[in-house]
């Protein structure tokens, strides 16, 4: 039986892990085989300690990394989105706007103030000014 402390450390581990292969195909089941621990329970124990799925989590961490690289580089949105562990360009494009409500090209041109937030636990969010519902289109003063 794993000890409590063990439990305790191991999810962050894996968060580590997740935030260095980003740019990795990263399930619940490698996670969890990883860790030595049955894919069910890990599931349950890491969303105990985050409040996400491991699934939303890595969605999330995806999308605060592509809007880090948005603003820093100039590296072609479709290589950023593989960067970030997005092989299909519309799957990228779609996450993003699910997370976001915007576009990355609209990130990328700054005309839509988004950030990220820091949450307890070092869980990082992405916030927006106004974000918009689908299918919006349009600049925030």
């Amino acid at each position: 039986m794993k000890t409590t402390t063990s439990r305790i450390t191991v999810v962050p581990e894996v968060i580590t892990y997740i935030e260095k292969n980003l740019g990795t195909k990263l399930t619940l089941f490698e996670l969890a085989r990883r860790s030595y621990y049955n894919p069910a329970y890990f599931g349950r124990l890491f969303k105990e300690y985050t409040g996400k799925s491991i699934t939303a989590f890595i969605g999330q961490k995806r999308i605060s990394r592509a809007i880090e690289m948005l603003k820093a580089t100039d590296k072609p949105i479709e290589q950023i989105g593989e960067l970030v562990g997005y092989m299909d360009k519309k799957q990228f494009y779609r996450q993003f706007k699910n997370y976001t409500g915007m576009t990355p090209g609209a990130v990328r041109r700054g005309s839509i103030g988004v950030t990220l937030q820091t949450l307890p636990g070092n869980v990082q969010v992405v916030v927006g000014r106004g974000l918009a519902p689908a299918g919006w289109c349009g600049l925030v003063p």
